[in-house]
């Protein structure tokens, strides 16, 4: 849960500095790296543009399978969209 909230506020981050597509990425990248995300990488964001080329969202999803118990395990989905 704490990585799903340090993503979440990396892409925040880097939706409202950012003002296109490759600087979205570049700052994702940068705040991951501090923040020591490694659930989500800068090529896994969906970053959606306008026709003027300015960033309308940008969004994430993942997957985390924490083991229970023998062959049991529990799979868990986050996503989010930053607007």
């Amino acid at each position: 849960m704490l990585e799903y909230f340090s993503v979440k506020r990396a892409v925040g981050y880097a939706r409202q500095q950012a003002s296109n597509k490759r600087e979205v990425a570049d700052y994702f990248a940068k705040q991951a790296q501090i923040d020591r995300i490694t659930a989500v990488r800068s090529d896994d964001l969906d970053i959606q543009e306008d026709d003027n080329g300015t960033i309308r969202s940008v969004g994430f999803s993942y997957r985390n399978e924490v083991p229970l118990y023998g062959p049991l395990s529990l799979m868990i989905t986050y996503s989010g969209t930053q607007y």
